[in-house]
């Protein structure tokens, strides 16, 4: 297990006030939103401080910077270059096929066995610095906005004669990052006697122009349908959604469902 807390925190700000700072010196963000500007150019010595900000705030612990920054280049280079390839489609939104690695395994047995939220806001760091230096903005247009989700699902907490009946429950995710499985430390926690949907299922990640899903791990893979649309994952194949900003949107997790920017009707 992990050894997270206040060591963590302290050294990911340190490395995020280094970073900004040095980015407002050189004028690398323009006019980029304010609440993104933190979100630096990667480059190899800013690659080896994450790294080693990471490492040192798990006291060491083998690996996590370095799989931390490998999944950030294959999480935004599957969306970048999936991005380049429905240029012309008029796709809105994309399934893109992740590559199957070690180190996303490893990632999941540090997520579910620590506190998720910091894990996935270390992993914020170089995923939206890569994303914003090679989008060229695309993804980071305008402030970021709260997404109000809606889910429906089977009601853990009923007799077994009920068993079928189904509870509604909603929330708005104001965060640049989340996660959606069975576990209690889920932002959206799915039924916990769903053993198709994974502990922890999906890590997202709320950009302004978009909101970006993975699924790295899960045994039963992941659907999505947006505005006609229908995309899923293979069970077992790693995936990514991207989730265009404001559309209304359907994600099949488990035997659970969840609508995202839900209409009135």
């Amino acid at each position: 297990r992990l050894p997270v807390g206040t060591a963590m925190v302290q050294c990911y700000r340190t490395v995020w006030q280094s970073v900004s700072a040095s980015a407002a010196r050189m004028n690398l963000f323009g006019s980029a939103p304010r609440g993104f500007a933190k979100h630096a150019q990667q480059n190899t010595e800013q690659s080896c401080n994450f790294r080693t900000a990471i490492e040192t705030s798990h006291g060491g612990e083998e690996g996590l910077g370095e799989i931390s920054v490998t999944f950030a280049e294959d999480v935004s280079s599957t969306v970048l270059q999936s991005l380049k390839d429905a240029g012309s489609s008029g796709s809105t939104a994309l399934s893109c096929p992740l590559r199957p690695a070690l180190h996303l395994r490893q990632l999941y047995l540090n997520i579910v066995s620590t506190n998720p939220h910091l894990i996935l806001e270390t992993l914020a760091v170089p995923l939206t610095g890569k994303l914003q230096h090679e989008s060229g903005h695309a993804l980071f247009d305008g402030p970021r906005k709260p997404i109000k989700v809606r889910y429906r699902q089977k009601s853990w907490c009923k007799q077994v004669l009920d068993k079928d009946a189904f509870r509604w429950c909603e929330q708005v995710l104001d965060k640049d990052t989340f996660c959606i499985g069975r576990l209690d430390t889920c932002d959206l926690q799915m039924n916990v006697n769903d053993l198709t949907c994974s502990r922890i299922h999906i890590c997202g990640f709320i950009l302004p122009g978009a909101m970006i899903l993975v699924d790295g791990w899960s045994c039963s893979g992941t659907q999505l349908s947006c505005n006609g649309e229908f995309t899923k994952s293979d069970a077992g194949a790693p995936c990514v959604f991207l989730v265009p900003r404001d559309k209304p949107a359907i994600l099949y997790v488990g035997q659970s469902w969840i609508l995202i920017n839900p209409t009135e009707a």
